[in-house]
């Protein structure tokens, strides 16, 4: 039996934004009969075209991963891992903050978390009451962990999703994930969203089942003049130049932020 690849071929001139190509792979029974041929649709990523990004980060790794992209050190947008009341205050007044998330499930902010009334007196509390809910404070949602949970997948399909307008548009293929996006698949999850806020401020996500059990990848909130953008996918895998789907979704991120 023999294998023979056919030769590379896309549907799309090489100067187009996003390209989908597929690649043929034929096998031959020795006599030369063809036992079976088999077309699948590849990503390729063109030559990056991306605008470049004045930035300030908290952290010296992430400054150093965007520098190695090529976008440039200043004071023009936020590039964080943390979030915190000084940081909200900063967004409400006009900062426009990135928020890589990198931490444990449960509550997104670093600062201490608010506190509901008690219900009951509580002696052996002298601050009382218990911690609000996510939902009570800025940027309201839940980090949760996808192990051991019903995004998973593992006994119920999951479908995972990128809008692929906008600022993530160079990005080939359909809203589905595919296998290029093994490396940046995020291990956690942002839940607590009303309905209404999919419909234009979550940008990755998602769904269970029949479209059950959403949560987000990415999202984007307002408050006051600035926002928050955020994201749980894994952007710090192996060195800056080995995922190009990594690059193009720091390319989209970084945009996404920068908007007005």
């Amino acid at each position: 039996m023999q294998v023979a690849s056919l030769p590379f071929t896309s549907n799309v001139p090489l100067g187009a934004k996003s390209k989908l190509a597929t690649a043929q792979v034929t096998i031959h029974a020795p006599d030369g009969k063809v036992l079976s041929q088999n077309s699948e649709a590849l990503s390729v990523y063109a030559d990056r075209i991306a605008r470049k990004v004045r930035f300030t980060a908290d952290n010296d790794v992430l400054a150093e991963r965007l520098v190695a992209l090529g976008h440039t050190q200043s004071s023009l947008a936020d590039v964080t891992h943390d979030l915190d009341a000084t940081t909200v205050e900063a967004i409400h007044a006009g900062r426009h903050v990135l928020q890589i998330v990198d931490k444990a499930a449960g509550r997104p902010r670093d600062d201490t978390p608010a506190r509901d009334g008690p219900m009951t007196v509580q002696i052996e509390d002298a601050k009382g009451g218990f911690a609000s809910g996510p939902y009570f404070t800025f940027p309201g949602y839940q980090l949760s962990k996808r192990h051991k949970s019903i995004w998973r997948g593992d006994w119920v399909g999951n479908f995972s999703w990128l809008r692929r307008d906008g600022v993530f548009s160079h990005l080939p293929g359909k809203p589905m994930f595919d296998l290029s996006f093994s490396r940046v698949v995020p291990t956690h999850v942002m839940s607590g969203f009303r309905p209404w806020e999919f419909q234009g401020q979550v940008h990755a996500g998602v769904v269970v089942d029949w479209v059950h059990k959403p949560a987000a990848f990415v999202i984007e909130k307002r408050l006051g003049t600035g926002k928050l953008v955020a994201s749980t996918f894994r952007l710090m895998q192996g060195a800056s130049d080995a995922d190009p789907v990594a690059t193009a979704l720091w390319d989209g991120l970084l945009e996404l932020s920068g908007r007005a």
